[in-house]
């Protein structure tokens, strides 16, 4: 029981690793393309900040730039998360403070006790509460140029918050000075490779036609190419089903809305087939034009592998490998409203189990269930349903089965036992039969069903009966 609850645990922290890492690297994609499609800095730096605050927690913050002598902060915009606060932001922010050391140091700084620090004197009166507080700074050519500040996000900020905010604090400095704009867009660029480099997923971009024009190491080790072996894919070369894949593209150009999720079998260059966790987002050009596509994608192989063996063993009996007794009220059930009429039910049950059990062993018994389910199985067709139901119990579904077609297959059946007990003479098969047909839906089938073992429990005791006397 721990290690499959440290194994849910385990796989619950990946998913909401993926989940961060994927809530990242948008982030920084879009802020990196805001410098394109706003000329004016106050523009980009609110979309920066707005990814910033919600990617990190923080419930309030601002951005400010540092006046031309350096002595204080001009602040552009301040959102204070709906925190009272009268302080007229026009006012002069003089550099002190916490607000300092990321001006000096030329790095960001949080502190997550700024309420009990010192820290607080330095706050002009009437200045919002402030329980933590984050200051990521913008730098252009090693000189601090302004700043991104956060504050107020539960539990306090982390190291992981301060690297990221400091990330989209150079996409800012970049938006800022617009005469570099390709210079240190492509430093950020630089980073955020970086950081795709380093996770275990598999990042993507294709164009349209569906051919990948960007992808990190991680997913050519997950698809076992080389690097310049993948640039000359398509997708429709590596997906199982392309149809699928191309459904899911046309749906996200179409509407604009990515697919956070898809499953999909994926065909790796030693032709093993593996299954991946796949999200898609559009990627869209300068002018804001459909070029392609982009996402994250993981091996989920082994969980979809322990999936079907859950759903599996929920819908089989261990010892014959037959379906069981879930299955066949889930079959009844089904096929209630189906075109299948008529449909006939045989009810199957093994003779003298209890006394091959006490007598030779359970193990003995157990032979001669699995006995009977192959004697079953060969005998039946493929659209039948063959269920072990309870200890020595079998039931069948026969769709689009007349009540003279169910007694010819009854007969098979006995016939079929005739055969096995004269090849395996020492554990003779014994079957009781009963069968029952409904012509149509007017009937249920659980009804029919009990009609079918009524008539078996009927020739059981006639036997039994024929035994004493």
């Amino acid at each position: 029981m721990t290690n499959h609850h440290n194994e849910e645990t385990s796989e619950n922290d990946l998913l909401k690793e993926l989940e961060t890492l994927k809530a990242e690297h948008n982030a920084l994609l879009e802020s990196a393309r805001s410098i394109l499609l706003h000329q004016d800095f106050t523009s980009s730096a609110k979309e920066i900040f707005s990814y910033c605050k919600k990617v990190t927690g923080a419930t309030s913050g601002y951005v400010a730039l540092l006046n031309k002598d350096g002595s204080e902060n001009e602040v552009l915009f301040l959102d204070s998360g709906g925190r009272p606060c009268t302080v007229d932001q026009n006012l002069p922010m003089p550099i002190r403070g916490l607000r300092e050391t990321a001006y000096r140091s030329l790095n960001g700084v949080y502190d997550n006790q700024f309420a009990s620090s010192n820290w607080t004197k330095f706050l002009p009166e009437g200045h919002m509460q402030l329980d933590n507080v984050l200051f990521a700074p913008l730098i252009i050519e090693n000189k601090v140029v302004g700043l991104i500040g956060l504050a107020n996000k539960e539990g306090g900020f982390t190291e992981r918050d301060l690297k990221f905010a400091t990330a989209l604090g150079d996409v800012a400095a970049v938006a800022l000075r617009n005469s570099r704009n390709l210079e240190l867009l492509k430093e950020s660029e630089e980073k955020y490779r970086e950081i795709l480099e380093t996770i275990e997923e598999g990042y993507y971009e294709v164009d349209l036609a569906g051919n990948f024009v960007f992808f990190n190491d991680s997913l050519c080790k997950m698809l076992g190419y080389e690097s310049n072996e993948i640039k000359n894919l398509n997708y429709k070369e590596i997906h199982k089903n392309p149809d699928e894949v191309y459904k899911v593209y046309n749906r996200v150009y179409r509407t604009g809305e990515p697919e956070k999720s898809a499953g999909w079998s994926v065909i790796t260059k030693d032709g093993r087939e593996i299954f991946i966790e796949i999200s898609v987002t559009l990627r869209r050009d300068d002018e804001n034009k459909p070029i392609g596509f982009r996402g994250v994608a993981r091996d989920i192989t082994e969980r979809k592998h322990r999936e079907e063996k859950l759903e599996y063993l929920s819908l089989h009996d261990q010892l014959t490998g037959l379906y069981n007794r879930t299955f066949f009220i889930e079959e009844l059930n089904r096929l209630t409203f189906s075109r299948a009429y008529p449909i006939s039910i045989i009810s199957a049950d093994v003779d003298e189990l209890k006394k091959v059990n006490d007598t030779l062993g359970h193990a003995t018994g157990d032979q001669l269930i699995q006995a009977c389910g192959n004697v079953l199985s060969n005998s039946l067709r493929k659209s039948d349903i063959l269920a072990r139901i309870g200890g020595d119990e079998f039931a069948v579904i026969l769709p689009h089965t007349d009540e003279s077609t169910a007694k010819k297959i009854a007969e098979r059946i006995r016939f079929n036992v005739a055969a096995y007990n004269e090849e395996q003479p020492v554990f003779s098969l014994s079957l009781s039969l009963g069968w029952a047909t409904a012509t149509n839906k007017g009937v249920g089938l659980e009804e029919i069903y009990k009609k079918a073992d009524k008539l078996m429990l009927n020739e059981k005791f006639s036997r039994r009966k024929e035994t004493t006397e």
